[in-house]
């Protein structure tokens, strides 16, 4: 069994007390092998870490105190840590670093040399691309947590049932009746999700330049995949992501810029007409927000639960399964790295209100 090191900066990643994160990480971690190390870098004297740091140490976590002494001095202790271990337990076969800080790319360089998987969970709201794409795999630490198997399957029977309803038909399939094959997506449906896609890609584009960031070829695809995490390309009728931008710059959605030291991509600006142009990604969280804000007005809360908005979803025909999304979970964190929609996590589930803005 391989042997796997958990090293935490807390002060990037810090997810609340009573979100059964720590439970999922150790799981998740479990998966990938013999938990050898698990370190956690903070200044444990802050308020907002004494709940944390009591389930940590219940778990068998090491804490590393960091007294903010002096700026990145948690990177720096970690980093140094990181390569120590290298040497000192040459049998960790694999690293799993909780963070999204760009600082950290030279150790994964280091790491990578000497033949160590990386896998990065991180708050994909301020995760740098730069890092992520030198990871084996990466994930946002929501994503993470116990849960989702019974979720998904309460999302499918709600959805199901919402379909069945919209159609007249009755809730359970009569005894003996036959499957229809679902038959093959017209030239023109294929089309629209190139189109998507495109678009999509577009979108992680402007992002970054918007940030004053490199759109580079490996950045973009990490990009888009933390604004939409069910992307795949080969969905859309593409072997390869190369494949897929070249086809993006033939069809002039995007553009190849070269500087004195790499080839990035490039967006046309704000004045090309198809960035004007409402997507249906865009349509369904303006109905997303729409919705949260007629359960704001009829239940004078500000903040509601996931289930009673899937049912507000279904009944406005937002089949989020088409738009690339495998969870409804990720369409509401999706909505939220857009600024549609804030979301919390709160009595073992997800609540959503209206971003302000």
């Amino acid at each position: 069994m391989e042997s796997v090191a958990i090293l935490w900066d807390i002060e990037n990643v810090t997810p609340s007390a009573n979100s059964q994160f720590v439970e999922g990480l150790l799981e998740f971690t479990q998966e990938l092998g013999r938990i050898t190390v698990c370190r956690v870098y903070g200044d444990w004297t802050k308020r907002n870490l004494a709940r944390l740091s009591h389930l940590l140490s219940e778990n068998g976590f090491e804490l590393i105190h960091i007294p903010v002494a002096r700026k990145n001095s948690a990177d720096i202790s970690l980093i140094t840590n990181a390569v120590e271990l290298i040497y000192q337990y040459p049998h960790l076969t694999k690293i799993v670093l909780i963070t999204g800080d760009a600082d950290f790319r030279p150790l994964l360089h280091t790491l990578r040399r000497n033949g160590k998987g990386i896998h990065i969970i991180c708050n994909s709201s301020n995760a740098s691309e730069e890092l992520l794409s030198l990871a084996d795999s990466f994930k946002d630490y929501r994503e993470i947590i116990p849960g989702e198997a019974a979720e998904a399957a309460e999302e499918a029977e709600a959805a199901e049932a919402a379909k069945r309803k919209r159609h007249g038909k009755p809730a359970g399939r009569a005894q003996g009746a036959r499957q229809r094959k679902p038959e093959a997506p017209s030239a023109a449906q294929k089309s629209l999700s190139e189109d998507t896609a495109y678009r999509l890609l577009v979108e992680a584009v402007q992002e970054m330049e918007k940030n004053k960031k490199k759109p580079g070829m490996g950045a973009v695809k990490v990009k888009l995949k933390i604004l939409n995490p069910s992307f795949e390309e080969r969905n859309y009728g593409f072997k390869s992501w190369v494949d897929f931008v070249n086809s993006a710059c033939d069809k002039k959605f995007i553009r190849l810029v070269e500087d004195e030291q790499a080839t990035y991509l490039a967006s046309y600006g704000p004045e090309d007409p198809t960035t004007a142009q409402e997507t249906p990604l865009a349509a369904a969280f303006e109905t997303l927000r729409g919705i949260v804000d007629e359960l704001t007005k009829e239940k004078s809360k500000d903040y509601h639960s996931l289930a009673s908005i899937n049912t507000r979803l279904n009944d406005s025909r937002v089949d989020y399964g088409a738009l690339g999304y495998k969870r409804l979970k990720d369409f509401i964190f999706s909505a939220e790295k857009r600024a549609y929609v804030d979301v919390k996590y709160e009595n073992a589930g997800y609540y959503v209100k209206r971003r302000e803005g």
